[in-house]
């Protein structure tokens, strides 16, 4: 697979996208009453892409664990 279909995959999941959404109002939120650094900001962002990335292959795995 290309890394094109990685991001797509990514993307595509629904838990993925409700955790971004989340996390995007809680940025907002901080935004807008308590001044954080932007560098706070971006490691949350990594943070929140690297867990969903490790829930992907976590179940992924218990997925083919459970077909054999």
């Amino acid at each position: 697979m290309n890394p094109l279909s990685y991001v797509f995959a990514y993307l595509k999941d629904l838990k993925n996208l409700a955790t971004h959404f989340a996390v995007g109002l809680l940025m907002l939120a901080l935004l807008l009453f308590v001044p954080v650094d932007v560098h706070v900001r971006v490691a949350a962002l990594v943070g929140v892409v690297c867990l969903n990335v490790a829930r992907m292959r976590l179940e992924k795995r218990k997925k083919t664990a459970s077909t054999i």
